[in-house]
């Protein structure tokens, strides 16, 4: 039997180490990352409201959402995902706007409300996203959840079509989703898939909304929740 020498030996605690604070530095938190946002608060961007004159009436509706503070306008984006870049096009900027309010109730917060009050005018906002809480969790309410009568293979295939709904991948129309999800929960009883997001990530709602119901699950409400992860999480 050969064993290792001591160069060998430090070699490999060298590669060991290495691959140690790799990871550190991949998935640590950032400094930037932790003080970026100081209270709960919703980030919006909504298309074509300057052009229709339907600014004053996007602000009032999310002005009347109960668990909302009065929405700010902010600067036009310069920079960010291609998403963001493609709303900067000629015919485009000039027309969206964006949109800051703190969350003064998250525990009443549901963000399909956002949709619904913005669906009144013709309005549907192209980014919502949420941050300011170092452990979030979103919590769709969905349809077409419950299969009655359905073997118990069926159902497994059901949660599994569900939780492959919230894989990170490359969509045509977000480009890279889902980078702040780090597990998923789908409870078949409640009808509800949970999305449990890295520490101190801000959450893209409206990616959720898509993605499910692009896969047949439409949301009937999103909410936060801070329960820890179950033991029948999906990753």
């Amino acid at each position: 039997m050969r064993y290792s020498n001591a160069l060998e030996i430090t070699a490999m605690t060298l590669l060991w180490a290495a691959v140690l604070i790799g990871h550190d530095i991949a998935f640590k938190p950032t400094a930037a990352q932790m003080q970026a946002v100081s209270k709960p608060q919703v980030d919006l961007w909504i298309p074509n409201v300057k052009c229709s004159g339907k600014v004053a009436g996007a602000l009032q509706a999310l002005n009347d959402v109960p668990w909302l503070d009065k929405p700010d306008l902010k600067n036009i984006r310069t920079s960010g995902t291609d998403a963001e870049a493609q709303a900067q096009r000629p015919d485009a900027t000039s027309c969206d706007i964006g949109v800051l309010a703190n969350v003064r109730d998250v525990d009443r917060a549901d963000f399909i409300e956002i949709y619904n009050v913005l669906r009144r005018l013709d309005v549907v906002p192209t980014t919502v996203e949420f941050g300011g809480l170092p452990h979030i969790a979103l919590q769709a309410k969905v349809a077409n959840l419950l299969c009655e009568g359905c073997d118990q293979d069926t159902m497994e295939a059901l949660k599994r079509s569900a939780a492959t709904a919230l894989s990170p991948r490359k969509d045509p129309k977000f480009g890279e989703t889902f980078k702040w999800r780090d597990s998923e929960q789908v409870d078949l009883k409640n009808q509800t898939i949970t999305a449990f997001a890295r520490f101190n990530n801000a959450v893209h709602v409206h990616e959720m909304v898509w993605a499910l119901t692009q896969a047949g699950f439409p949301p009937l409400s999103i909410r936060v929740v801070s329960e820890e992860k179950g033991p029948t999480a999906h990753h």
